[in-house]
């Protein structure tokens, strides 16, 4: 009979696949920390640039409706600007916030691809445990296997010796 101190090669190749997969689940660690990392940077990015752009919108709105009243001069922060100043002053605060928009429509962009990614690294991540805990399963079974055969060995090799018995009749 085999011995139980070395288990069955089977058995070997099977415990050598669950810690073959230990550093491919820890590989893929650090990659998903830094992922969350980046998403969270880019939705507090998103949610400031949303805020500013309100703001922008605002003055722009404050602006246009003002000029739209015809007035000649206009007071802001204690100084007069004419209306071709204010105009100007709208016009590139318009482009500003064009420019804002953009950036703001390219950090949504970037931020949907970073959580792409990360989901996706997520799935890798849990079809690696899954497959190491798939795999942990049949060492068991197979190391449960091995003591049932093992067992059943040991029993079929007790003989009886009917020399020494006696007959009755």
């Amino acid at each position: 009979p085999r011995s139980t101190l070395f288990p069955s090669p089977p058995l070997f190749r099977s415990r050598k696949m669950v810690a073959d997969l230990v550093p491919a689940i820890h590989a893929t660690l650090p990659p998903i920390a830094q992922a969350e990392v980046e998403v969270a940077r880019l939705h507090t990015a998103i949610a400031e640039s949303d805020n500013r752009l309100e703001g922008e919108r605002s003055k722009i709105v404050t602006l246009r409706h003002d000029l739209s009243g015809g007035n000649g001069t206009f007071r802001y922060a204690g100084r007069s600007f004419t209306s071709k100043q204010v105009k100007e002053d709208l016009s590139r605060r318009f482009e500003r916030y064009k420019t804002s928009a953009a950036t703001l429509a390219s950090k949504r962009q970037m931020l949907s691809a970073r959580e792409s990614s990360l989901a996706s690294a997520r799935e890798k991540l849990d079809g690696l445990v899954a497959a190491k805990r798939d795999l942990e399963v049949k060492v068991e079974n197979l190391q449960a296997r091995l003591k049932m055969v093992q067992a059943a060995q040991t029993t079929s090799q007790i003989q009886f010796d009917d020399r020494d018995r006696k007959s009755v009749v």
